[in-house]
């Protein structure tokens, strides 16, 4: 086994034809003998690197059949003890996680701990699972448990008591950092980035800072996104430029690598709005991609995803349309390793024919991503949320008000600690009502609206006009809801001065907008009145 490890060179031409031909193929032949003869304790170590490798190359339907094989035999036997249980259960974790399955890595995790408590583990043998509960509740949207458990990785590597490394150290600070990103907490993720890349040093001969900057440039084109592109434009293009340097140089023109630089690269451009370098870059990825694994490739079709992302853009709309049906096509022929990218490629195509207005066909895509993410996750899950608010804004354009607002409130049940996202999707469950005429739900949920203002100190005057305009909006359409609205509101509202100054200013600015006839609307709702 080890002989097979040294030889194979994952990321290579060679080590992928030798994954195609030998690996793969070899490894169900083995899981095929040993489900009913397997021998000794060697026979589980030869199938924990086998798993270990396909792990490495991302055939999770292969390890999943590897790693329950594993426990069975462990299971089975008296030889084993309760840590090389709890190794594999981790394992298992690290692949559910991968199927973005933590519900499942979570109850895992739960017996893994279960584990330990029979035997009275050591605070040493448990302190392993804290990373992968920061990944867990990181995979499940629920940030800020996250947060702790890799801020307890980080006090950790930071503890005097233990000896770790600068490296450590910042390997601890980039790991919150990619949580951060995901969690869309990009100012502070940049800041844990620069740590890291501060606690390892300068060299940029370095693989793990070229992560680190890797990381840190994809941060920089979501600060860009959010308005603040002459801040970061000049440090994001400087990181990517390390990272192609350093993967140019140490790894290839051709490697699989070296195209993961260049589609990132090209997605700057693309949001920086340079479509005709986001295309020479992604065309660069996707060159040696199809060179490397071929037409029928999961990196292939990932980068005729972002092709079709900057064609749209760039007012190419139906050849952008036209190459998402290509790669959602192949991606269905695949095997189920690759049902969240699916689902990815779905939500895109989505989004780009309901800019179209092409309304039936947008929402069939809705659909099939939502059954595809309803399957592979729980409560808190942010791209349910996305894919039921999207679909919701078309069937409330469309005039379907009732069943618009049964999937904004779906899309509310998989929001956990988005704020702004949780204010839009509240605001339009409560512009639905009044529009049904349903004044005492719409109080309610405006009610619901404003304590999770006043609880998030969100006094900021573009949220306030925001909902304000929509309420003035539909008060124009209804005179009785200006006289009913407000006193139902105080109702729900909680007895304290700061509801009662919130609702006040709230009213006045109301006030002020249909005074002076504003025609300026947020949300969808005033396309339709």
């Amino acid at each position: 086994m080890t002989i097979l490890s040294e030889e194979l060179d994952y990321e290579s031409t060679s080590g992928r034809e030798y994954e195609k031909t030998y690996l793969i193929p070899f490894s169900w032949s083995v899981a095929d003998i040993m489900e009913d003869h397997w021998n000794d304790e060697k026979d589980v170590v030869f199938l924990e690197n086998l798993f270990h490798i396909c792990f490495a190359c991302s055939h999770y339907s292969l390890c999943a059949r590897l790693i329950d094989l594993i426990l069975r035999i462990q299971k089975a036997g008296d030889i084993f003890d309760y840590n090389d249980i709890a190794n594999s259960l981790r394992n298992k974790v690290d692949l559910l996680l991968q199927f973005d399955k933590a519900g499942e890595a979570e109850k895992l995790l739960a017996d893994i701990e279960e584990l330990f408590d029979k035997n009275n583990a050591s605070d040493e043998e448990r302190n392993i699972l804290k990373y992968q509960y920061a990944v867990m509740y990181q995979v499940k949207g629920q940030f800020e448990k996250s947060k702790l458990y890799y801020q307890q990785c980080i006090d950790e590597a930071e503890s005097t008591d233990y000896e770790y490394s600068n490296r450590d150290k910042a390997t601890a600070y980039a790991n919150m950092g990619r949580m951060l990103t995901d969690s869309g907490d990009y100012t502070e993720a940049h800041d844990y980035l620069r740590k890291a890349i501060e606690l390892h040093g300068e060299d940029e001969d370095d693989a793990d800072i070229m992560i680190c900057y890797c990381t840190l440039a994809a941060v920089c084109t979501e600060l860009m996104q959010i308005g603040l592109g002459t801040t970061y434009v000049e440090e994001a293009v400087s990181c990517f430029e390390k990272v192609i340097k350093f993967r140019e140089q140490k790894l290839g023109m051709h490697h699989a690598d070296t195209a993961v630089a260049y589609h990132d690269y090209a997605f700057f451009w693309y949001v920086l709005g340079v479509y005709d370098r986001a295309l020479k870059y992604n065309e660069m990825a996707y060159d040696i991609e199809y060179e490397l694994f071929a037409k029928h490739s999961i990196t292939r079709l990932r980068s005729l995803n972002t092709k079709a992302l900057i064609l749209f853009e760039d007012n190419q709309q139906e050849e952008a349309l036209g190459i998402f049906e290509e790669i959602i096509a192949d991606c269905e022929s695949m095997n189920a390793d690759y049902i969240v990218d699916l689902a990815d490629f779905e939500y895109n195509y989505a989004i780009s024919l309901a800019d179209l207005e092409y309304y039936d066909r947008a929402k069939e895509m809705y659909e099939k991503c939502i059954d595809i993410w309803k399957g592979l996750s729980e409560e808190g899950f942010r791209k349910l949320a996305e894919a039921y608010l999207g679909y919701a804004n078309i069937l409330l354009m469309e005039g379907n008000i009732k069943a618009a607002k049964t999937n904004y409130v779906l899309a509310k049940n998989h929001i956990t600690e988005d704020f702004y996202l949780m204010a839009d999707v509240m605001d339009n469950i409560a512009l639905c009502s009044m529009a049904m005429d349903d004044v005492d739900s719409s109080a309610r949920e405006f009610a619901e609206l404003v304590q999770l203002l006043i609880e998030f100190n969100a006094y900021d005057e573009e949220t306030k006009l925001n909902l304000c305009n929509n309420l003035a909006e539909v008060i124009k359409a209804d005179e009785d809801i200006q006289k009913n609205i407000k006193p139902k509101l105080l109702l729900c509202l909680k007895d304290d001065d700061a509801s009662l100054k919130y609702i006040n200013d709230y009213f006045s600015e109301i006030k002020e907008n249909l005074a002076q006839n504003v025609e300026q609307t947020y949300g969808c709702l005033s396309r339709i009145i």
